[in-house]
């Protein structure tokens, strides 16, 4: 899939909209579940909200590009998924394009003869039975060396293999800031020419998991963060930016439009409330932590200790409950 980050989909006609939107656990699962269902042309991911919105038929619809800051835009690429069935298509034969030759004439009509008694029919016989329905072979599950040592992620067919792109982590943490030494110890330099070079100094250095970048001084500082949701200090020429790890395959939804109160699970802190993926490896970097109140719109994310797996809830619309199931 082609990837386009920070840019949405602009449609020339109203008729443009998602066949499909849910909440994604990250970016790979928005791809996976567009490539997986046959009408997908392209998705759209907002880092903000986890929502993924699938489209299709938008060879008729697209205009261009519009800008929209922490969208992702995917559209398909030829050849990355299941190959369908080939179309068997009907052939003329050549002998019916030639011209029709002239009529011949009629012979003269003979007489009649006698009618020829009919021989009894035959009787047909039962049709075999059909053959059992051979089941449809599963996807193997994606290799786990392949997830984290390349930046591809490669996903087994039975007649094919997709490539998926692998999103690197990094978050916009803050916009006109920059994240203090007290707050993340500073580790280095690293490569202010652009945004992606700035990333890019901090992936090889094992410490590093944030970055002050200014595009217009140029600067890149590197930061090493004991946790995700680190103080700021206003700044208006820097961005703070964060690289997430992946997310816990163990979190499941307990409860929307809820919270889990302090009665039920004790809260154990604050996590960063970027997006659900940012809350849940915030909660993942603690031993004690298992739950959490997040809100996309707030945005937040409160970290919670349950010592069970069906804690009581409150009605909260913009909360959702996530629960970590070991």
């Amino acid at each position: 899939m082609s990837i386009t980050n920070d840019h949405q989909l602009q449609c020339s006609n109203t008729t443009c909209f998602p066949f499909l939107t849910f909440i994604a656990l990250d970016i790979l699962d928005c791809q996976i579940k567009c490539l997986t269902r046959t009408p997908c042309e392209a998705a759209t991911f907002h880092k903000v909200t986890s929502n993924c919105e699938l489209l299709a038929n938008i060879s008729q619809t697209i205009g261009n590009l519009s800008v929209n800051l922490n969208t992702v835009t995917m559209i398909v690429i030829n050849g990355t998924r299941i190959p369908s069935a080939p179309s068997t298509a009907s052939v003329t034969p050549a002998a019916s394009l030639a011209p029709a030759p002239p009529a011949v004439p009629a012979p003269p009509v003979a007489p009649a003869q006698p009618a020829v008694p009919v021989p009894p029919a035959v009787p047909t016989p039962p049709a075999a039975p059909a053959p059992p329905a051979v089941p449809a072979v599963p996807a193997p599950p994606l290799l786990a060396q392949e997830a984290y040592d390349t930046p591809y992620i490669r996903i087994r067919y039975p007649k094919s293999v997709a490539y998926l792109y692998k999103p690197l982590g990094w978050i916009l943490y803050a916009s006109n800031a920059t994240i203090p030494d007290t707050s993340c110890p500073n580790v280095g330099t690293g490569n202010g020419t652009n945004l992606v070079a700035c990333q890019a100094s901090c992936d090889v250095r094992p410490a590093c998991n944030g970055m002050n970048f200014s595009p217009t001084v140029p600067a890149c500082y590197l930061r090493q963060c004991p946790n995700y949701s680190p103080v700021t200090n206003v700044n208006s020429v820097y961005n703070a930016w964060l690289k997430i790890p992946p997310a816990s395959t163990q979190w499941t939804l307990y409860a929307s439009n809820a919270t889990i109160p302090d009665s039920a699970c004790p809260n154990v802190g604050t996590g960063n409330g970027t997006n659900l993926v940012a809350c849940q490896a915030s909660c993942d970097a603690q031993s004690a932590c298992n739950g959490m109140n997040f809100s996309p719109t707030v945005p937040a994310c409160y970290l919670r200790q349950c010592s069970n797996h069906s804690p009581a809830t409150n009605a909260n619309s913009q909360f959702s409950v996530w629960i970590k199931i070991s």
